[in-house]
């Protein structure tokens, strides 16, 4: 009785499961073939810019890399002012490694990408390097073509120009996705933002500009600047840019140079904070296009010339 206990029964079972998968697998539709994973859309590029220095352009680049490192995983601020940089000091910084790095030394870009505070990597401009300041046509495209390697490194791309419309500036507003031009009340802030305006717009008419008036009094003067600036584009350009806000004139702002620490993070709750969170939502609505290759976007620029 044991022995016929420790017999091993047969698996009569097993050709009714083979015959029922296989009925169940004729009625069933086909599984469709696997997609391959999609690539990540490049890494949106946003250009920060002005007429002349001293409108708070740096202050503007500086606090929006941060703003947009706590929404995306992956933020480069590139300080693209090759002769008179200075993001990396309002992020406290001593980088090692800058622009001159892939000039002189024929360097890549992404191996001059320092990682920085607050969740944002660096690309630091040169600062009092004479040859960096009168880079030829050559270099300065090369350097902007090597963007799209960043795009797929980063989310998003802050670039921090130089002021002006210098050659190396226009290069690296026609890389960008959407622009945003800093100006102040003062009159010749508004003629040198306005020269930027018609300049680029008459390079690439479907630049996407917005206005940020730093240092206004108040919301209105703010806005009395921005519409003497809609006024003109629209009737000499054609096409006037956005509204993107305006940032008062604080001493949160003054401080925040002084302690090396973007307001916005350092003073959250600021008045100047709470309008600079305004203005990026009126940014996001800017850039509502998918973004491309930079390029796409400065090849016809060259080709102008």
């Amino acid at each position: 009785m044991a022995r016929d206990e420790a017999r091993p029964r047969p698996r009569r079972w097993l050709p009714f499961r083979r015959r029922t998968r296989r009925a169940v697998a004729a009625v069933l539709p086909e599984r469709p073939p696997a997609t391959p994973p999609t690539a990540p859309p490049p890494a949106r590029i946003i250009a920060v810019t002005s007429g002349k220095g001293g409108t708070g352009k740096s202050i503007v680049s500086t606090n929006l890399a941060c703003y947009l490192a706590r929404h995306h995983r992956r933020v480069l601020l590139f300080d693209a002012d090759f002769g008179l940089a200075n993001a990396h000091l309002m992020l406290g910084m001593q980088p090692d490694r800058t622009l001159a790095n892939a000039v002189r030394d024929g360097a890549s870009l992404e191996s001059c990408v320092v990682p920085g505070p607050h969740g944002v990597s660096l690309l630091s401009g040169s600062s009092g390097v004479a040859e960096m300041a009168a880079l030829g046509p050559a270099d300065i495209y090369r350097l902007a073509a090597q963007l799209e390697v960043l795009q797929e490194r980063f989310d998003r791309i802050v670039i921090d120009t130089g002021a002006g419309i210098a050659p190396a500036t226009l290069t690296f507003l026609h890389a960008a996705s959407e622009t945003v031009v800093v100006t102040t009340p003062d009159v010749t802030a508004i003629t040198d933002a306005y020269a930027v305006i018609k300049t680029l717009r008459r390079s690439r008419a479907d630049a996407r500009l917005g206005i940020l008036v730093n240092r206004a009094r108040n919301r209105n003067e703010g806005r009395d600047v921005f519409h003497r600036l809609e006024r003109v584009a629209s009737r000499y350009v054609g096409d006037a840019p956005s509204y993107l806000g305006s940032l008062p004139e604080h001493r949160v702002v003054a401080g925040s140079v002084a302690r090396r620490m973007p307001f916005l993070l350092g003073h959250p709750r600021s008045e100047p904070a709470r309008r600079f969170l305004r203005m990026t939502r009126r940014l996001k609505r800017l850039g509502d296009r998918a973004p491309s290759r930079p390029t796409d976007r400065i090849l016809p620029l060259l080709g102008s010339d």
